[in-house]
């Protein structure tokens, strides 16, 4: 079975009510569990707790105890893989910031791509695929389109 990986914004739009993309992420998400086996990088659950807690950004952000409790429920779920930074991963990425250009906060994204290299998993789901685009060796799909 391949496995894909979803990008933090699909998460927040799942968990995110006002989101015009909530139902559909939410259909996304599970399928994919489902059909594709899933895994998240621990950057993208740091950013998911980032997005879904500011309440100047979001007209329905969750508690931080609510938030803790759907990343629990994702680090507990045995379909979930985890992919978790190692100094491997952070030396690659870091080592090849100025053959990707890398700035700024393109830097997560950039050790997301590395993560994804580094566990043999060839695709992302992003809504934002432009972030992803210069990569390769992933494959970059919107499953919002």
């Amino acid at each position: 079975m391949r496995m894909i990986c979803i990008d933090s914004n699909l998460l927040i739009y799942a968990f995110n009510l006002s989101s015009e993309f909530h139902q559909n992420s939410i259909k996304i998400l599970n399928d994919t569990l489902i059909s594709e086996g899933m895994a998240i990088c621990d950057i993208s659950l740091i950013e998911f707790f980032q997005v879904i807690t500011d309440k100047k950004r979001l007209d329905k952000s969750l508690t931080n105890q609510e938030a803790k409790k759907v990343i629990e429920r994702i680090s507990h779920n045995e379909k979930i893989r985890i992919l978790s930074m190692t100094n491997t991963i952070l030396e690659k990425a870091f080592s090849t910031v100025a053959e990707y250009d890398i700035e700024r906060y393109g830097i997560y994204d950039h050790i997301i791509a590395f993560s994804l290299l580094e566990n043999q998993i060839k695709t992302i789901y992003t809504a934002n695929t432009e972030d992803f685009l210069c990569y390769s060796f992933l494959q970059v799909v919107n499953p919002l389109k």
